[in-house]
C-alpha cells in the first residue's frame, strides 16, 4: 500500500469524510479498505495511461500519484454535497419568493390572515 490511510489528510477533513454523510465508513478497517480499493483503482488508471514498468521503481512518484488520485476520489462526495446544499438553498429562496408574491397578491385583493396563528380571517390563504 502506497497511500497511508490516516496520514495524507488533515484530521478535520478525515473526520468529515469518515462521517455518514460522505463515505459512511465508521470503523478503521472499513476506512483502510476504502483507501486500499481506491489506491488499486488509481494503479489501474496509471497502468492504462503510462508505461508502469518505467516508473514502478519510483516509489515516491507512485505514492504522490496514488495519493492525489485517492484524494480526488475521496473529495468527490463533498463536492456533490456542496452542490446539493446550493440546490436546497435555491429551492428555499424560490419558495420564499413565491410565498411573498402570494401574500402581496392576497393583500391587494383584501385577503388578510392571522399570521401569528396561521388562520385565515377573510378569504382563502394558500400558504401560512
Amino acid at each position: 500500500m502506497y497511500v497511508e490511510p490516516y496520514e495524507f489528510l488533515p484530521v478535520g477533513t478525515l473526520n468529515t469524510l469518515r462521517s455518514a454523510g460522505a463515505w459512511n465508513k465508521q470503523s478503521n478497517l472499513e476506512w483502510e479498505k476504502l483507501v486500499s480499493d481506491l489506491e488499486d483503482q488509481g494503479m489501474g488508471v496509471i497502468k492504462v495511461r503510462v508505461n508502469l514498468k518505467d516508473i514502478q521503481d519510483e516509489e515516491e512518484l507512485l505514492r504522490n500519484l496514488l495519493t492525489q488520485f485517492v484524494l480526488y476520489k475521496l473529495l468527490l462526495p463533498l463536492i456533490h454535497m456542496e452542490t446539493l446544499r446550493e440546490n436546497g438553498q435555491y429551492a428555499y429562496e424560490q419558495f420564499e419568493t413565491m410565498l411573498q408574491e402570494i401574500k402581496e397578491n392576497q393583500a391587494e385583493a383584501g385577503i388578510i390572515a392571522d399570521e401569528e396563528n396561521g388562520v385565515p380571517n377573510d378569504g382563502l390563504i394558500v400558504f401560512t
